[in-house]
């Protein structure tokens, strides 16, 4: 039998096309707001959790309350655009396979008959397998080709 694998989505997300989506969403305004909010909100949550550690003991009870409120609040609000950072990244994913399979396609079934395979295995099911057997590469060489 002749066979090969292949790596779908790594030729897919590593394409000339998902990198120029990837730095389209970059560049999003909304996006990088939401991205600048979560850094800036992740390292004060960083700070007031040190500050706690280090004053905890000095705290009142009322002062102690008033941090864990706060402190709660913006552990929401982070875990939030957490959230929404992951649905764009993952609406990009979408538009990014959305786009590339049908090209996907075609070019694997021209590879199959110009190597005259028997069976082309998705690179994920096989535990074992030479570099040689591997036609990732040359899938995203000829992905980017094709755009």
């Amino acid at each position: 039998l002749n066979i090969a694998v292949v790596d779908i989505e790594r030729a897919m997300f590593t394409s000339d096309y998902a990198k120029a989506e990837s730095d389209k969403l970059q560049q999003d305004t909304t996006y990088k707001a939401n991205l600048n909010e979560y850094t800036k909100l992740r390292e004060q949550l960083r700070a007031d959790q040190q500050k706690a550690e280090a004053n905890n003991l000095t705290w009142s009870p009322e002062q102690k309350q008033q941090f864990n409120k706060t402190f709660n609040d913006d552990v929401l609000q982070l875990s939030q655009l957490e959230q929404k950072l992951g649905q764009q990244g993952r609406a990009s994913e979408r538009n990014i396979q959305r786009q590339l399979a049908p090209k996907v396609e075609t070019i694997i079934e021209a590879m199959i008959k110009e190597k005259q395979l028997d069976i082309l295995l998705r690179s994920g099911s096989v535990h074992f397998r030479k570099p040689e057997y591997d036609l990732t590469q040359e899938l995203l060489e000829r992905l980017n080709k094709a755009r």
